[in-house]
Formats: structure tokens, C-alpha cells, sequence
């Protein structure tokens, strides 16, 4: 039987490159990250319009976009990529270990509070295997697991997750973060309503605290005077020190913080201000290595009920 002439420009490296340049937004940019010349590259992608018969790519004056076949070449392209990936790590098991790369994203608490610890031990007991972290807020990071880019995330557990294997990870409770000379200042747990009169300075756009927050403000029909939206810890904490408004975080980094630049929390009363972490997995069977370390990260995060809680 003869070979479809369709599949004549899907091997491999073809769909790696095509994949980047649509990740990239640009052809030059998409060579110089997988190290290939920009002539051999635009070549490629021009040869595989051709065998399809499809504009695969809209080019404008800041790059270029995918078209709705270009979207739809990513997409099949992300799943035989991570097919090729399990694959590789099921041979890997035949010889010296559990070999591949396992990328990781999560948001900015679970970065900061855990993973850097819990990666390290994971690493030393794994060494052939590697981990790529990238930080994002957790709606990105469910789009990320879905589609292939990720293959383990870390979200807020209140995060819908439709289509997602949940798995426990940790949990902490939000506080509220002032200086010692803010008229809220005090011991004691606190209302969002009392806190709302203040500035107060946010979490980035788009993140699940700050959905969280204004959500919770929503319900008690309140409005927050928002100063500033941070996405990083050490500049919240900087700017909640030169005064300028109210920071919301998890209390686990705030204690350390607090102690160390001289300033005061009080845990929020709000039912939604106990926040957990789940790992996230795309539904199905997963790779030897990605498996690993979701039960690594099930084990040494502490346990709660969240979903199913055996690894697919």
C-alpha cells in the first residue's frame, strides 16, 4: 500500500518547528530558539502548505498567526509530540532509569512556597529525569494541560477544571497585609467589607486570587479602591511597606515576610480565604515519568480531598 501523499510533510521535526513558530508568533524568532537557519525554516513551512493545499500561517508586519487550519496542524501536532514524548520515557524504562522531560507549570504561590523544594528532592532521587517550570496564573496553566504544553500543572482547587484530572497538593489560608501604622492594624481575623474602604493593592490580572477577591466583594456588593495589581511577592510586600495599600496572600510566605520588613496580618473571616492546590493532569494514561512526579508531588504536599485522588 502506497504512502498517503498527505503525510509526506508530517515527519517530526516539521511539526516541532511548525509548533514553535506558531508559540513564537515569528518565523525568525522560531529559528533562532530551535537553532535552525531562517531560509531552512520558511522552506519547510512553505513545502507543507504545499503538500496540504491550506494557508497554514497569516503573516503580518509583527510576525505571524495561525490560520483556523494552522490552529487546528497545532493542536494534532501538540498530541503526537507528547505521544512521541510517552513513547520515549516507556523505552527509557528498558535501560539505566526512568528518563525525559516533564514540564511543570504553576502559579506564582505554589513557585514560591513549594515547588522549589519539592522539585529539589524529586531531582535527586530522579537524576536521568529533568523538570521545566514556568510560571502562570491558573487559568493558563488548565489551557496549558489541556492542549499538550504542560504536562503536569498546579492550580487553585476552586479553579473549574472541566475535562482535568485533579489531584491534592497543599493548602493555605489568605491574609490580610498591612503596615504597623495602618488604622487596620491589629490581631484578630478581618472582613472583607472592612477592608474594602482602603487601598489595596491587588494580585495580577486574571489570577485566581484576584477572582477570588472580587468575587467575594461581589457578594457583599462592595467595591475595592484596587491601587496596583502585583504578581510578584517581593514587590507586594515592598509596596504594602512604603504604604501604599492592603495586600491579600497566602499566610505560609506572609509570616516570613511580616517578620522580616516589620508588618502586621489578620486572617481574613471569609469562607473563600482557605485556598488549596491541586495537580492538574490531562485525563487518560500518563507517562512513566509525569506519573512520578504527580505522586511525588501527592505525597510530599500533604493531603485533602480534592476529586479523584488515584493517579490515571
Amino acid at each position: 500500500m502506497g504512502r498517503n501523499p498527505l503525510l509526506a510533510g508530517f515527519d517530526l521535526l516539521t511539526l516541532r518547528l511548525f509548533t514553535a513558530v506558531c508559540e513564537e508568533g515569528s518565523i525568525n524568532r522560531a529559528a533562532a530558539r530551535e537553532h535552525i537557519a531562517l531560509s531552512a525554516l520558511s522552506r519547510r513551512i512553505s513545502d507543507l502548505e504545499a503538500v496540504l493545499g491550506l494557508t497554514l500561517l497569516r503573516r503580518h508586519s509583527r510576525g505571524v498567526e495561525p490560520t483556523g487550519a494552522g490552529l487546528a496542524l497545532v493542536q494534532h501536532a501538540n498530541i503526537i509530540l507528547r505521544d512521541v514524548l510517552q513513547m520515549e520515557a516507556d523505552l527509557a524504562q528498558r535501560m539505566d532509569g526512568v528518563r525525559g522531560t516533564i514540564r511543570l507549570y504553576a502559579n506564582t504561590w505554589a513557585i514560591a512556597e513549594y515547588v522549589p523544594a519539592h522539585i529539589s528532592a524529586f531531582l535527586a532521587a530522579h537524576p536521568l529525569l529533568n523538570v521545566e517550570i514556568e510560571e502562570a496564573v491558573s487559568v493558563e496553566t488548565l489551557r496549558a494541560v489541556r492542549d499538550g504544553t504542560a504536562d503536569i500543572g498546579i492550580v487553585i482547587s476552586e479553579m473549574g477544571a472541566e475535562g482535568i484530572h485533579l489531584l491534592p497538593y497543599a493548602g493555605d489560608h489568605l491574609v490580610a497585609i498591612m503596615p504597623p501604622d495602618h488604622p487596620l492594624a491589629g490581631t484578630g481575623p478581618i472582613g472583607l467589607a472592612e477592608i474594602a474602604p482602603y487601598d489595596i493593592i491587588g494580585s495580577s490580572k486574571g489570577s485566581a486570587l484576584e477572582q477570588l477577591v472580587l468575587t467575594g466583594a461581589a457578594e457583599l456588593g462592595v467595591a475595592l479602591r484596587i491601587r496596583a495589581r502585583i504578581s510578584g511577592f517581593e514587590t507586594l510586600y515592598r509596596m504594602i511597606q512604603a504604604g501604599l495599600g492592603i495586600g491579600i496572600g497566602p499566610s505560609l510566605p506572609a509570616t516570613r515576610h511580616c517578620a522580616a520588613m516589620n508588618l502586621m496580618m489578620r486572617p481574613l473571616n471569609e469562607a473563600w480565604s482557605h485556598r488549596r492546590l491541586s495537580i492538574c493532569l490531562s485525563v487518560g494514561q500518563q507517562p512513566p515519568h509525569v506519573k512520578l512526579l504527580a505522586e511525588h508531588l501527592v505525597t510530599v504536599g500533604g493531603a485533602f480531598a480534592v476529586g479523584e485522588s488515584a493517579l490515571p
